[in-house]
């Protein structure tokens, strides 16, 4: 890199604290600054259990207007203006997220979002003035194996997948390796296998391997790599850590892998890797 747009910057950070770093304002109009944001003292100015959900808003555009943000109907902040950055707690297991300009009725984003324990989402308005949109993320410090754990009880649970990945010896691998993208089948994707098959493939190991292997990419592959290859070429080829390839491609609407698994959700993003939500298992 010949030349920096930014800094240097003289920043701090205390071990055991989370923090965004971001760059907000625009190079035009020399409002571009680094903003540096304790995520632990956001917390506790709103009295926010860290291991709860909770969403991160930051306005980042200048020149863009304020918004109001909205957790199903409920206004949850007003006026969010250039600079500004909170938090929110998300009480709900699933919960519609809506961003209007302040004042304003009609939506920038309606997007649905699950409300996470031990994970923080960001919205963000991000890109210039003249053309700015929401950008959602969601980032967790835990690994893969705890993140998916953490979800025990909720209306979307992963107990059947870590009971697969126990019993096929590759919990330590699924904690500790990566980075890796793992598409991840909930128990409701379990409990549609017909009879017995379950507890066919729990007693066999090494079916059990190739199977899990399938679902998982030796590398970081999110939403918007697959969309913008999905725009260029109509189909997206992903090599698997078991050997076979995933093919991705788009129906009425809907994400498919080889034409039958819908993508439900995406970029969970844990410490070692992206976690992608599917609706039925993958069969090499």
């Amino acid at each position: 890199m010949s030349a920096a747009v930014l800094g240097p910057a003289d920043v701090s950070f205390e071990a055991g604290r989370s923090y965004t770093l971001a760059a907000v304002g625009q190079r035009a109009d020399l409002s571009l600054s680094p903003l540096v944001i304790d995520e632990n003292l956001l917390l506790e100015t709103y009295n926010i259990d860290p291991a709860s959900s909770w969403v991160l808003l930051l306005h980042a555009v200048s020149g863009a207007p304020a918004v109001d943000v909205y957790f199903n109907d409920t206004l949850v902040v007003s006026g969010l203006g250039f600079g500004a950055s909170l938090v929110a707690e998300a009480t709900e297991a699933s919960f519609q997220l809506r961003v209007t300009a302040a004042g304003q009725s009609g939506d920038i984003l309606n997007q649905t979002l699950l409300g996470l324990p031990n994970n923080t989402q960001f919205v963000t308005v991000a890109g210039t003035a003249d053309d700015f949109s929401v950008i959602v993320g969601s980032n967790s410090p835990l690994n893969a194996v705890d993140f998916l754990r953490g979800l025990s009880g909720q209306p979307t649970s992963f107990d059947t997948l870590l009971a697969a990945v126990d019993a096929a010896g590759l919990t330590d691998a699924l904690a500790n390796q990566g980075p890796f993208t793992l598409f991840a089948p909930p128990d409701s994707a379990f409990a549609a296998l017909p009879a017995g098959t379950l507890e066919a493939a729990l007693a066999d190991p090494t079916l059990l391997t190739n199977i899990l292997g399938y679902h998982v990419v030796p590398d970081y592959v999110t939403s918007a790599d697959v969309v913008d290859e999905l725009l260029t070429t109509g189909s997206v080829t992903l090599s698997t850590a078991q050997g076979g390839a995933l093919t991705i491609s788009s129906s009425d609407g809907r994400v498919l892998i080889n034409g039958t698994a819908q993508i439900l959700a995406t970029d969970y993003y844990v410490r070692n890797g992206v976690i992608h939500v599917i609706d039925s298992l993958l069969v090499p």
